[in-house]
């Protein structure tokens, strides 16, 4: 892949990625790891909570 340079910006030409193939998740699995990702910050949080009450 060759980038291009015109106005000191770099770019890629279309020819050189337009047969990549990008695998996308579906949108139930995506939910699925935004619900379990989401529940993991809000486990932090309370553990965040809990230390602070601790070191007090």
């Amino acid at each position: 892949m060759w980038l291009k340079t015109g106005s000191g910006l770099p770019n890629i030409q279309k020819p050189s990625i337009e047969n990549y193939v990008v695998h996308i998740p579906s949108l139930e699995y995506q939910k699925r790891s935004a619900n379990y990702l989401n529940s993991l910050c809000d486990a932090l949080e309370i553990y965040k909570k809990e230390l602070q009450l601790i070191k007090k």
